[in-house]
């Protein structure tokens, strides 16, 4: 489906990349616990990398949308790009990290030292579910060049929905502001671990 509009809001402008922060607190100190930091590093990584996959799907719409407005003479000489194509690719990727990363909250919430805020938890575990199933419908294609089903309804790879508001893949849905606010919440997270280290790191220099 081609865009009209850009319904996804701009989350790269108030979730920062944390990645450097976590350079600096590696540099500075060792691990308190071996599994906190392990799982604090894949977060990290993982919740940069979403973002930014989040982001570019979000440039793919605007990008489409740009290019819709060429003249026919334009086309002729340049030819049509189909930007939504990076826009499956893009989203693809940041739900499959998305799912990651609930994977590795799922065993941060065992970690004390990790000290998860309970509301941030139960929103997560809340909306979870959602993604999971998202997920599960993109791996689905696996199992059909497997020599598996077809899905009974929905699309084979990461599609816009009807409504331009969301993914759907399979007949599963996940709606933009769903993701965005999720990601946000792992982002807090995710920066009030760091925390715990960079605080004193940026009190000593």
């Amino acid at each position: 489906m081609l865009p009209t509009q850009c319904l996804m809001p701009d989350i790269k402008s108030e979730c920062k990349s944390l990645r450097p922060t976590l350079v600096m607190v590696n540099t500075f100190f060792d691990d308190p616990e071996r599994e906190f930091g392990l799982l604090r590093r894949l977060l990290v990584h993982w919740l940069d990398r979403a973002i930014n996959e989040y982001d570019y799907a979000r440039d793919a719409i605007i990008d489409q949308i740009a290019e819709m407005q060429r003249t026919p003479e334009e086309m002729s000489q340049t030819g049509s790009i189909i930007y939504m194509l990076h826009f499956s690719d893009h989203i693809e990727n940041c739900l499959i990290l998305t799912r990651r990363i609930l994977r590795v909250l799922d065993k941060l919430k065992r970690v004390p030292l990790a000290d998860i805020d309970r509301e941030k938890r139960r929103y997560i575990d809340a909306h979870s579910n959602d993604f999971v199933k998202v997920r599960d419908a993109l791996e689905h294609v696996v199992e059909i060049t497997a020599g598996g089903k077809l899905p009974q309804q929905g699309s084979l790879l990461a599609n816009l929905t009807l409504d331009e508001a969301g993914i759907e893949v399979g007949g599963r849905i996940v709606t933009f502001n769903q993701l965005c606010s999720i990601l946000r919440q792992f982002h807090a997270i995710a920066q009030k671990i760091l925390d715990i280290q960079s605080g004193i790191v940026e009190s000593s220099t």
